[in-house]
């Protein structure tokens, strides 16, 4: 499935070369059972962590992300992304046309996910609400992972911390990330948007890091 996210990375980044944009991309592996290979990838490297972490340390490797985009001068947006998601045609384009139509100084992140739950509420009770700006967005109370963002989010959020021990009591429990990210960014006064018209694709895959019964 990376391989494919990256073809379609590779493929949008090239349809707006010669544009504004410019991009940097990383991978951040869990430590598969084999290295995934960057060759032939539109500027992609590779960061390995040492050890598999999984579910009950992904606050680890968000943790790098976070301090690798910190030490960073050079990027004004950073979009983070699961590894079991395609692009969607001129996702790039669209993607920056939907965050310059938030309609607020507080936004934080924009999720440009909108899976089969649809617009929801989650960690935080507050009910979705539509806003007609734009290809159309969501003003909602939670984000699971897959955002984009300006400096502001990791200047201001500074890093996440290890979950309870007794959340791993329940077998089908996230890994705690996204929820720790929602809180603050409200109780910090933020805002967090999702699109209304879905700019990746999932499909009918079952999670690896968040496995079902």
């Amino acid at each position: 499935m990376l391989r494919r996210l990256l073809a379609d990375i590779d493929a949008e980044a090239k349809a707006v070369q010669n544009s504004a944009f410019e991009f940097v991309v990383r991978v951040y592996d869990d430590h598969s059972d084999e290295a995934p290979t960057m060759e032939g990838y539109y500027h992609a490297t590779l960061v390995r962590r040492p050890i598999h972490g999984g579910k009950h340390l992904f606050w680890q490797q968000m943790n790098r992300l976070l301090r690798d985009a910190r030490r960073n001068r050079t990027w004004s947006r950073l979009l983070v992304l699961p590894d079991d998601v395609r692009l969607s045609p001129g996702f790039f384009a669209r993607l920056e046309a939907a965050w310059r139509a938030i309609p607020s100084h507080a936004k934080i992140l924009l999720n440009p996910l909108m899976d089969a739950r649809g617009p929801v509420a989650h960690w935080n009770a507050i009910d979705p609400v539509f806003v007609d700006r734009g290809p159309g967005l969501y003003r909602v109370g939670w984000n699971d992972g897959c955002w984009y963002a300006e400096r502001r989010l990791v200047e201001r959020f500074q890093k996440f911390r290890p979950p309870s021990g007794r959340r791993w009591r329940r077998p089908y429990v996230s890994s705690g990330v996204g929820d720790q990210l929602s809180r603050w960014a409200i109780a910090s006064g933020f805002t967090l948007w999702q699109v209304a018209d879905s700019l990746l694709w999932h499909g009918t895959h079952p999670s690896q890091m968040h496995k079902m019964p």
